[in-house]
């Protein structure tokens, strides 16, 4: 079934927006259950509780992975509420205002839901806890998962949050202590911790002397040709090939828009 992992238990929730949302990022979450990981699987996914959901849940102490979402339809899990372009926390029924909107995610649109734009993940037990192997590796399943449904390169802090990033306010512990999310998105993505990782190109580019189309072109680049990315940046949103994308790599010589490249040979 399109956008459902395999080998993952299914609970379907009917707490979703339906509909072909962009995918800006994935957020991480702590259920804060104590380890009662059942019951945050009948929390997230019952209408008893009208309020919130998530399209994951992993299970600290065993790896389970129940999905109750399509990753093409978006939860209820990491929602604000705006009065007059000011961000509120639903937790906390405050602003965020001052320093703690400056810690806010980048990628956040003033008035819009970042549920909309967002796919999440639960991890049963509480901010305290360390990951369990198990957990951590059916994670990191869950993310290639993801990414290679949808194309989305996992950049820390900018495609890769937790909850803190999106309400700093009412969920600064979320998802807790025990993320480090360089270190996973460098293993979703295969780089190993590497800074300068070689990608081919897919079809003809031009690298630019900025990350956007108006920027003049430095040189451009045959189908195939290798080229060093140093990292990934957000740049001019791009639409293209069937592919919308704000993600630019930068290299010693310029910047190329990212979906044009891949690690693996085409």
């Amino acid at each position: 079934m399109r956008g459902w992992i395999e080998g993952a238990r299914r609970v379907p929730t009917e707490k979703k927006y339906v509909g072909s949302y962009p995918l800006l990022g994935v957020v991480l979450h702590v259920a804060a259950d104590h380890g009662a990981f059942e019951g945050s699987v009948y929390w997230l996914s019952s209408s008893n509780n009208p309020k919130s959901s998530s399209h994951f849940i992993i299970n600290n102490a065993t790896g389970a992975i129940v999905q109750m979402a399509s990753i093409y339809d978006r939860t209820w899990a990491n929602g604000l509420y705006w009065i007059a372009g000011v961000p509120f926390s639903p937790a906390a029924r405050r602003p965020i205002v001052g320093d703690k909107r400056a810690m806010m995610w980048s990628r956040i649109t003033p008035g819009l839901d970042p549920n909309k734009v967002t796919i999440s993940i639960e991890r049963s037990g509480d901010p305290s806890d360390v990951w369990g192997t198990a957990a951590m590796d059916a994670l990191i399943r869950v993310l290639k998962y993801i990414s290679d449904e949808t194309g989305l390169v996992y950049v820390a802090g900018y495609t890769l949050v937790g909850h803190r990033h999106i309400d700093p306010v009412g969920k600064a512990f979320c998802p807790g202590v025990h993320y480090d999310f360089d270190r996973i998105s460098n293993l979703v993505n295969g780089d190993n911790g590497e800074t300068d990782t070689d990608h081919y190109v897919t079809t003809t580019a031009n690298m630019r002397k900025e990350p956007t189309t108006k920027s003049a072109v430095v040189k451009t680049l045959d189908v195939g040709s290798v080229v060093s990315v140093q990292n990934l940046i957000s740049g001019e949103m791009v639409k293209q090939y069937g592919t919308t994308s704000d993600l630019w790599a930068k290299t010693a010589d310029g910047y190329v828009w990212y979906p044009l490249l891949s690690k693996d040979v085409r």
